[in-house]
C-alpha cells in the first residue's frame, strides 16, 4: 500500500469519525437551565466549535490528499527521511503515545466512575470534572486519530534498516525522558491553570521529577561520547544510579498524589533518635501511644531500636523537626532496590544465573513494585519503617557475601539487620551456602575447615546483636528476655493473644497459613472502594510472581541454603503470635524476599518469559492498588 493511500485512509476515517462525533455532540438533549443559544451552555458551544473546527481540518486534508498529490508525496518524503533518524524518530513518537495514554485515562475515568479512586493524579488534576461532561466525545475521536496515527507510524517506520542513523540505548533513553518531560510539563501547565492551583500541579506533579531523570540520562550520555572506554567501566555504577532514581521519584510521586509526604502519627524513629542524643531509652510526649508501650511512668518503643540509629546523624545534623520519616524510608528503599540490581548482577557474573540486564531490571521492578515492600516504604510506620531498614541490611550482607566480603563484615551486616527485625537470623543458612559454593568454585571441592570458619566468624556479630538486644531490654523493662510486646497500648487481640498463648506458639499456625497463602482480596465495594482491610490478602494474591519459584528446582548449595532461609522464615513466622496485623498484604514476605528474588532469578533463564512478565505486571498492578486504597475511604 502507498503511503498517499495510507494517508487517503486516515483522514478520511478520522473526517467520518468527527462528523458521527460532532452530531452525537450536539444531538445529545443539553442540561436543564442551558439556554444561552438553542438551550446549550457558553461551554458546550464552545466544545462544539473546537470539535467543528478540527472536523474541518481533516476534511481539507483528506481533500488536499485527492488535490494536491504531488505535494502530498513531497511530504511524505520528507515524513520518511525524519522517520529514518533514531533521535527524530523518538521525539515525534513519545507525544504521541503520551497523548494515546492520557486520552485512555480519562475515558476510563469517565466511563468508569468507580475506578476514580484508585487513580491519585485525577484527584490532583480534576480537569475532567472542569472541563465538562462531554469531553468525553472529543476523548473518544482522539483515541481513533491516535491509534490510526500509532499504525501509520509504524508502516512508515518498517523498512530495511540500512542508512538508519542509530543512537545508543542511553541516548535513546535521554531523548524519550526530555521528550517526556515537555509533554508532562504542558499537560501540567493546562490542568494547573484550568484548575487555578499552578504551582501546585508543577511542585507536586511528576515534572521534576522527569526532569531530574532526563539531567541523569543526559550526564552519562555526555560520558559516554567523551570517553567510551571510561563509560563500559562504570556501567554498573550507572545502572544502579538509574535504579535508585526511578525507585525513588516514582514512589515519591505516589506519595505525592496520596499527600502523605508527611511523618505519620504512629512514627517515633526520629524522636527516639532525639531521646537517644539527650540519653534516654524512652519518649517524652509522644504523639499518640499506638503500638507503645507504657512502663513505669514512662513510653516505650517496643521494637528494636536499629531505625533510631539510622536516624541519629539525620537528627544531630538538622534536628528533629527537620527530618520527614517518609523521605527517609523511600531513600531506604531505592537503596535496598539499587543493592538487589548489584546482586542480581554479582550472580550473573559468577555465572550462577543467566539473567539479561532487561531481566535483572524486570526482577527488580517486582521488588520495588510488586511487593508489600512499596506499601511499608509509603507508609513508613513504626512496624512498618522498621522492616524497611531490616530488608535493606539483609541485602547488605547479601551483597556482602557474594562479593567475597570477610565473613564478619557479612554477620555484622546480618547483624545489624536484627537490630530490626531479630527473625532474620533465619537467613543466616543462606549466606553459608553462599560462601560454601564460592570455596568450590575456587578450590574445586568442599573444605569443611574453611566452611567452618567461616561459618564461626559470620556467627559472632550475630550473637552480639543478639545480645544487645537482650541488653536493650533488660535497660527498658528490667528483663532480658521481654521486648515489651505483650504490654503493647492499642494492641487488641495481637496483645491479648500473646498474652495467653505466648509469643510464638502452635496455637497460631493455622491462622498464619491462612494469612501467608489463603486470604484473597475482599470483593465487597464499601462506599464506592475496594478496601483490603484487616490481616490483608495473602502473599500469592498480592505477588502471584512468586508462584515462579516452583517452575525448576535445581540443586546448588547457594540454592538449598536460599530455600533453607525461606522454608525457615516461614516456620518461626508461622508460629507467631501476630500475623501482619493492619496491613493490606502480608507484608512478612519481605522477609525473605530477597531468597526468593534469587531463586526466581535462576528460574528466568537468560530472558523473562511472557508468563512471568504477566505475573509480575499483575504484582505491580495489585500492590499499587492496595497502597492507593489504603490511604482513600470515605467511611
Amino acid at each position: 500500500m502507498k503511503s498517499e493511500h495510507i494517508f487517503q485512509a486516515f483522514t478520511g476515517l478520522a473526517a467520518l469519525e468527527g462528523i458521527l462525533a460532532v452530531g452525537l455532540y450536539f444531538t445529545n438533549p443539553p442540561r436543564a437551565g442551558e439556554t444561552l443559544v438553542a438551550g446549550y451552555s457558553t461551554s458546550r458551544l464552545l466544545g462544539g466549535l473546537g470539535l467543528a473546527l478540527v472536523l474541518v481540518f481533516f476534511l481539507v486534508l483528506f481533500a488536499g490528499s485527492f488535490i494536491w498529490k504531488e505535494r502530498l508525496k513531497t511530504w511524505g518524503t520528507c515524513l520518511k527521511d525524519v522517520l529514518n533518524a533514531d533521535a527524530y524518530r523518538l521525539i515525534l513518537a513519545v507525544p504521541v503515545f503520551f497523548a494515546l495514554a492520557v486520552n485512555l485515562l480519562g475515558l476510563c475515568v469517565y466511563f468508569i466512575p468507580a475506578t476514580r479512586w484508585a487513580l491519585p493524579i485525577i484527584r490532583t488534576y480534576a480537569l475532567i470534572q472542569v472541563v465538562g461532561e462531554r469531553i468525553y466525545l472529543a476523548q473518544l475521536w482522539a483515541v481513533l486519530i491516535l491509534i490510526k496515527g500509532i499504525v501509520f507510524y509504524f508502516i512508515l517506520n518498517k523498512r530495511d534498516q540500512v542508512g538508519r542513523q542509530r543512537l545508543s540505548g542511553l541516548a535513546q533513553a535521554a531523548i524519550v525522558s526530555w521528550s517526556l518531560t515537555a509533554c508532562v510539563l504542558a499537560l501540567s501547565l493546562i490542568w494547573g491553570l484550568v484548575s487555578r492551583d499552578l504551582r501546585l500541579q508543577l511542585m507536586s506533579g511528576p515534572t521534576f521529577k522527569l526532569l531530574a531523570l532526563s539531567i541523569w540520562f543526559s550526564l552519562w550520555v555526555l560520558g559516554e561520547w567523551k570517553n567510551s572506554r571510561r563509560a563500559q567501566q562504570v556501567r554498573i555504577y550507572f545502572w544502579m544510579g538509574t535504579v535508585w532514581l526511578v525507585v525513588f521519584l516514582l514512589s515519591l510521586q505516589l506519595a505525592h498524589s496520596l499527600n502523605i509526604v508527611v511523618n505519620p502519627r504512629e512514627s517515633y524513629w526520629h524522636l527516639l533518635a532525639d531521646s537517644f542524643l539527650h540519653g534516654r531509652l524512652y519518649l517524652l510526649n509522644p504523639p499518640s501511644d499506638q503500638d507503645l508501650v507504657f512502663y513505669n511512668g514512662r513510653w516505650y518503643i517496643p521494637i528494636p531500636p536499629l531505625p533510631a540509629f539510622i536516624m541519629l546523624p539525620l537528627v544531630a545534623v538538622f534536628g528533629v523537626k527537620a527530618i520527614n520519616t517518609t523521605i527517609v524510608s523511600l531513600c531506604l528503599a531505592a537503596t535496598t532496590a539499587a543493592l538487589v540490581f548489584l546482586i542480581l548482577d554479582e550472580m550473573r557474573r559468577l555465572t550462577w544465573i543467566k539473567l539479561s540486564l532487561g531481566g535483572q531490571l524486570w526482577l527488580v521492578a517486582l521488588f520495588s513494585f510488586g511487593t508489600v515492600h512499596l506499601w511499608l516504604s509509603v507508609v513508613s510506620r513504626v512496624w512498618y519503617f522498621s522492616q524497611v531498614c531490616a530488608v535493606f541490611f539483609a541485602a547488605l550482607a547479601f551483597f556482602s557475601a557474594l562479593k567475597k566480603r570477610p565473613a564478619w563484615l557479612t554477620g555484622l551486616c546480618l547483624g545489624l539487620a536484627l537490630l530490626a527485625r531479630p527473625n532474620l537470623f533465619t537467613l543466616w543458612p543462606a549466606l553459608l551456602a553462599i560462601a560454601i559454593q564460592l570455596q568450590i568454585a575456587q578450590t574445586g571441592k568442599f573444605d569443611w575447615k574453611k566452611s567452618l570458619t567461616w561459618a564461626l566468624f559470620s556467627a559472632l556479630p550475630v550473637i552480639a546483636a543478639v545480645g544487645f538486644l537482650l541488653y536493650y531490654n533488660y535497660l527498658r523493662f528490667g528483663n532480658f528476655l521481654d521486648f515489651g510486646y505483650t504490654a503493647i497500648s492499642s494492641g487488641g487481640t495481637v496483645v491479648s493473644d500473646a498474652r495467653q498463648f505466648g509469643i510464638f506458639s502452635l496455637h497460631f499456625v493455622w491462622n498464619n497459613v491462612q494469612t501467608m497463602f489463603l486470604s484473597l482480596p475482599d470483593l465487597e465495594a464499601r462506599c464506592g472502594y475496594f478496601l483490603p482491610r484487616g490481616h490483608g490478602i495473602s502473599m500469592l494474591a498480592a505477588t502471584p510472581a512468586v508462584l515462579y519459584l516452583f517452575r525448576r528446582l535445581k540443586i546448588f548449595w547457594w540454592t538449598v541454603g536460599c530455600w533453607l532461609a525461606i522454608l525457615l522464615s516461614m516456620g518461626l513466622l508461622a508460629t507467631y503470635h501476630n500475623d501482619g496485623s493492619i496491613q493490606y498484604a502480608y507484608r512478612y514476605l519481605i522477609d525473605f524476599i530477597l531468597p526468593v528474588i534469587m531463586l526466581l532469578a535462576l528460574n528466568t533463564g537468560q530472558k523473562v518469559s511472557w508468563p512471568l512478565r504477566v505475573l509480575i505486571i499483575i504484582s505491580m498492578a495489585m500492590n499499587y492498588f492496595g497502597t492507593v486504597s489504603w490511604f482513600f475511604s470515605k467511611c
